[in-house]
């Protein structure tokens, strides 16, 4: 096994259990752990960057990317398929076992197995890291090009911060969700005589409303239904003049 084999499939269990740990406060609400945006959102991350940085690397450098372990001519199309195809699902399992985890009150586990996915998948870089610096087609490494000398350099260039970033958006995002909600549940057993006062600087209450509703949506932070808009009530006729009242009163004509 080489180092894409191992440090791919890695990467997707520590992509899942991350994103788990991020949707944490989400964990503990959701009935249905695929409820959500939340796995959608790791499969569409994995489908779109990891899975074709996998089969570049694959079709471009195979010896190279199982670091010469194995022959490349033994690679063929439908192990290089099966393996593309497991890398989503591995992703989703860490992403379920996470989810389990963390509704056990266990979310911390989550960090320390997407800690320990990632160093298990160094572990074999650094083990035979003086045969990455050689590109061959084959198993002789003398008759390799250098590493530099090759497209690779450019492709991990590109793909690298695009992993990165694409993983930190995940995390970050959902983290906000759930610190949102973590905020609302506050809100939410919080006596109405320690709210503080709603003033022409304070925020406070536009938070709550927004809270209740990310919670319940559809309610106010009341639990009561929207008042109606004043302007939306008909507008009374104006008083009539007195001179008109006057006119119109019987007998009411200028005496001659």
């Amino acid at each position: 096994m080489g180092a894409i084999v191992i440090l791919l499939p890695l990467l997707c269990l520590s992509a899942g259990f991350s994103v788990a740990f991020a949707v944490r406060e989400q964990a503990r609400r959701e009935k249905n752990l695929s409820q959500g945006s939340y796995l959608a959102g790791l499969l569409c991350f994995v489908a779109m960057v990891i899975v074709p940085l996998a089969a570049v690397l694959l079709y471009q450098a195979p010896g190279w990317s199982l670091l010469y372990l194995l022959d490349p001519e033994a690679l063929n199309i439908w192990m290089a398929l099966a393996f593309l195809a497991a890398l989503p699902v591995l992703a989703a399992a860490g992403y379920w076992l996470g989810m389990l985890m963390g509704r056990h009150g266990m979310a911390w586990l989550s960090v320390g197995f997407a800690g320990g996915c990632l160093v298990a998948g160094l572990v074999p870089m650094f083990i035979f890291g003086d045969r990455l610096g050689t590109v061959a087609s084959g198993l002789d490494l003398e008759k390799g090009q250098r590493f530099f000398s090759t497209s690779l350099p450019a492709i991990l260039a590109f793909a690298v911060p695009v992993l990165l970033g694409g993983w930190i958006f995940l995390l970050v995002f959902f983290e906000v969700e759930g610190r949102k909600i973590r905020q609302a549940v506050l809100l939410r057993e919080l006596p109405p005589d320690l709210l503080p006062p709603a003033g022409a600087t304070s925020s406070y209450p536009a938070k709550a409303g927004t809270f209740e509703r990310l919670l319940n949506p559809g309610a106010t932070s009341d639990g009561s239904a929207p008042a109606p808009d004043s302007a939306s009530k008909p507008a009374s006729p104006p008083p009539a003049p007195a001179s008109a009242k006057a006119s119109s009163a019987p007998g009411g004509g200028a005496k001659v």
